[in-house]
C-alpha cells in the first residue's frame, strides 16, 4: 500500500516533506492561506497561540518552509495542501 507522501509515517522520527516535482514551479502560500492553516493547527492542537498567528508570519515573511517544517514536525500534521518544501 502506497501512501501519500504527505502521509504521517508514525515510525519516523522527523516528518519528511514531499520534493518539489520537477515539472513544477514552486509555488508559495499566500500569507492569507499560511494563516488560516496555522489557525487550523494552533485551534486543535495550542489554542494559547493562536493570537500570535500574524506575529509568526511576519516572523518567518521570507522563510515560511522553516516555519511549515517547524510546525509539522512539532505537531505531527500534514503540510498545507499543495505545499512543497523549497530547499
Amino acid at each position: 500500500e502506497r501512501n501519500h507522501p504527505a502521509t504521517i509515517h508514525h515510525h519516523h522520527s522527523a516528518m519528511e516533506l514531499p520534493e518539489s516535482p520537477p515539472h513544477r514551479r514552486q509555488e508559495k502560500l499566500s500569507s492569507a492561506e499560511l494563516e488560516r492553516w496555522l489557525q487550523s493547527i494552533y485551534l486543535r492542537y495550542n489554542p494559547s497561540l493562536l493570537p500570535q498567528v500574524p506575529e509568526f508570519i511576519e516572523k518567518h515573511k521570507d522563510t515560511e518552509s522553516l516555519l511549515v517544517e517547524s510546525v509539522c514536525r512539532k505537531y505531527r500534521v500534514s503540510p498545507p495542501s499543495g505545499w512543497y518544501k523549497t530547499s
